[in-house]
């Protein structure tokens, strides 16, 4: 949850979505913690963030970040934990490659966009197109995000074969 927050505020203030470090924490902490306790994680994340503390990119907090085209995405974080949790250094290739991390990248994306799409009357004053949402909310990000994952994955991978060997 601390990762998250620190990683929401190393940012690129693109609208109406910022490109910032908080997919790959989320998808870090996920595999560390395992997926329940990832997933509750990214929940504590979200609750003390509408509470009001500025844990979100550009420090923001507070109920109206709920009302932040970008929100969505933020829903997602403890889904995209939980299946980022699921990956493992033993076991069946799937567990030991970074399929985990990658899959957790599609409800981010679906939840960020829908919420996207569906708050923009209320938020911007006006309809966009499903296609707008997807060219603003997924097109530019889906690149550096896969990076993200790739490189989530390779630092879990690090840590938790280090941590078994005792180094």
């Amino acid at each position: 949850m601390a990762l998250t927050a620190v990683s929401a505020q190393i940012a690129l203030p693109i609208p109406p979505v910022p490109w910032t470090l908080q997919v790959f924490a989320v998808l870090l902490c996920g595999a560390i913690a395992g997926p329940a306790v990832g997933a509750a994680s990214q929940i504590v994340y979200i609750l003390i963030g509408v509470a009001g503390l500025p844990v979100f990119a550009g420090f923001r907090g507070g109920m109206q970040t709920v009302f932040s085209p970008s929100f969505g995405y933020i829903l997602a974080f403890p889904i995209a934990a939980m299946i980022a949790g699921l990956s493992d250094t033993k076991g069946n290739r799937f567990k030991r490659s970074p399929f985990f991390f990658i899959v957790a990248l599609i409800p981010i994306y679906l939840f960020g966009i829908l919420y996207m799409y569906l708050m923009a009357p209320l938020v911007m004053g006006k309809k966009i197109g499903l296609d707008f949402a997807v060219s603003v909310g997924f097109v530019p990000f889906i690149i550096p995000d896969i990076i993200k994952a790739i490189l989530a994955w390779l630092l879990f991978r690090r840590i938790n074969i280090s941590y078994r060997k005792g180094a």
